[in-house]
């Protein structure tokens, strides 16, 4: 175990961060192209000359007047975005609401602020829930706080709760909850694509073994992490228990086998399986192929008589898509 971020997780941020930078790179191109051309004075004007033009087909109207390729691709990047943003909107108002009920006094379970002091880490806030419920996970994105469940820490020893702690307060010092919930945002936008799924897999991996490894350099006692892990997994097996979608010691990407083998030394960080990454590459470029190739493919008016035809000129020039006769 290494506290420094390994080639996998290196791999996985670099292709999050690529994938991210060229869709809105594109998505700026075209918006810079559309104002900088007028296109969208054009657009309100020939949308109305096109509603009145007498167009027999609806659904070649309605593609006439969203415009050519570039257009056509450019809403629709817009409107992944904005699912991308009310997405992690939500995440962020429903993890709001949840963590509103870890209101127990601290006070009233000294073995947390224990655990933080010998872990020296007395600065960190700690919300506590009451009930039997079983929870422990990081909360916030830039001013993260650990909540954790009454009903677990009373179940679980002392050496566990330190090494839960100590995993919890990794997330915190590394920043992850900051770099998982953009990834998230990345994977949501690209969501179309299998590649951006497969890397957002691989950095969630990444992100609670490097937790782990901050715990065990913290605490020196991998074997108490490991039960604590196992400990958790017991507790929680069958029950639905709540964390943010941006990190969490009940994580279901790393499970929790692999997670447990690393700790008692029987397994290492395994590299990307290179047929899943290629799988997914293939079937991404297959995809924007096929998204692109469906864009350009749209019908276009041609000037004679207001009648459909397919034809690069059309496509280019589809804002003028519809004339009277």
């Amino acid at each position: 175990m290494t506290s420094q971020p390994s080639k996998n997780t290196k791999f996985s941020i670099i292709g999050l961060v690529v994938l991210g930078a060229v869709a809105i790179t594109a998505i700026a191109y075209n918006i810079d192209k559309w104002f900088a051309g007028g296109i969208a004075v054009k657009r309100i004007a020939q949308t109305c000359d096109v509603l009145g033009s007498g167009c027999s087909s609806a659904l070649t109207t309605i593609l006439q007047i969203m415009g050519g390729p570039q257009v056509l691709l450019l809403n629709l990047a817009i409107a992944t975005l904005i699912l991308a943003a009310i997405k992690a909107f939500a995440i962020i108002i429903t993890a709001r609401r949840v963590v509103l009920r870890y209101n127990y006094p601290l006070e009233m379970v000294p073995r947390v602020a224990e655990a933080l002091k010998d872990l020296g880490a007395s600065d960190i806030k700690v919300r506590v829930s009451d009930g039997s419920a079983i929870s422990a996970f990081t909360y916030g994105i830039f001013r993260p706080v650990i909540c954790i469940s009454k009903g677990l820490v009373e179940k679980i020893s002392d050496n566990e709760l330190k090494a839960l702690l100590a995993h919890e307060i990794g997330h915190i010092r590394q920043r992850d909850n900051l770099a998982i919930f953009l990834a998230l945002f990345v994977r949501d936008f690209l969501w179309l694509l299998p590649i951006s799924h497969h890397l957002f897999s691989i950095f969630i991996h990444e992100k609670e073994y490097a937790a782990d490894d901050f715990a065990v350099k913290v605490t020196g006692k991998p074997l108490d992490l490991a039960s604590a892990i196992i400990s958790v997994a017991k507790l929680s097996h069958g029950v639905k228990a709540f964390s943010p979608a941006y990190a969490t010691f009940f994580s279901t990407q790393a499970t929790v086998k692999t997670r447990v083998s690393r700790l008692v030394g029987s397994a290492n960080r395994k590299a990307p399986s290179v047929l899943r990454l290629l799988l997914s590459m293939a079937l991404s470029v297959i995809i924007a192929l096929a998204v692109v190739g469906f864009a350009y493919a749209q019908p276009s008016v041609i000037g004679s008589g207001g009648k459909c035809a397919m034809g690069t000129n059309c496509a280019k020039l589809n804002y003028k898509c519809c004339n009277h006769r």
